[in-house]
């Protein structure tokens, strides 16, 4: 893949989420820090990196390069069982609309794509086409379920292979009487179900008691693998 990065340097972050009994479900690659050209600040240190800092081209870039990561990291024998991406209304135009790009992701068959509650679709709720194209290039995930614009109605109108509980949400949920019908319900429109924001082992017993269903957090915080390029 033709590497058109016009940012001198980038790191990543790669998050795991892991089953029941152990095993790794996946990984989520985020932006953690970049390192523009005639600038000499770092932005975005412990925080999760925040895109607003850069224009369209910027973000297309960055795209890029995660999916340049990807394949370099492959190329050190790294085995992904699955590697989830962040894709929001611009990515998802680049992605359907360059046939290179979606060529190479289909071709991968272990990178699920990430849509979360501002992906222009959920506005209208009504033909979710290109929710439809995308899910013929790999596994399409819901992010941050809980948070924004993400119901039940919006998974009730697309069936996403993977739903994942926004961490806020979760941490004000976790105590309520009810919780395990508010997951259970979330749970009947998905294939399977990640619990982001797990941190504690009380936490994770609690996500645990549900079939089909992986934890995401800082309780793994040890096997993060940070990545600069």
């Amino acid at each position: 893949m033709k590497n058109k990065v016009e940012i001198n340097s980038f790191s990543f972050v790669l998050e795991p989420s892991y089953k029941k009994d152990g095993s790794l479900h996946s990984w989520e690659i985020l932006t953690k820090n970049i390192f523009k050209k005639n600038t000499n600040d770092y932005q975005a240190n412990e925080m999760p990196f925040s895109f607003d800092a850069l224009n369209e081209k910027e973000i297309i870039d960055a795209f890029n390069k995660q999916l340049l990561t990807i394949e370099k990291l492959e190329g050190f024998h790294l085995k992904f069982p699955l590697l989830s991406l962040n894709v929001d209304s611009l990515i998802s135009d680049y992605i359907l609309t360059d046939k290179y790009v979606s060529e190479h992701i289909k071709r991968k068959n272990n990178i699920a794509l990430e849509i979360n509650e501002n992906f222009h679709e959920f506005k209208s709720l009504n033909c979710m086409s290109d929710l439809k194209k995308l899910s013929r290039l790999g596994p399409l995930w819901l992010d941050d379920f809980g948070g924004g614009l993400t119901s039940l109605k919006v998974i009730e109108l697309f069936k996403f292979e993977c739903v994942k509980i926004d961490k806020d949400y979760f941490w004000e949920i976790q105590n309520e009487k009810n919780l395990m019908e508010i997951i259970n319900k979330i749970k009947v429109y998905c294939n399977f179900l990640i619990v982001e924001g797990v941190e504690t082992i009380e936490q994770k017993n609690i996500v645990f008691s549900v079939n089909d269903s992986a934890c995401q957090g800082r309780l793994w915080k040890k096997n993060y693998h940070n990545i600069e390029c």
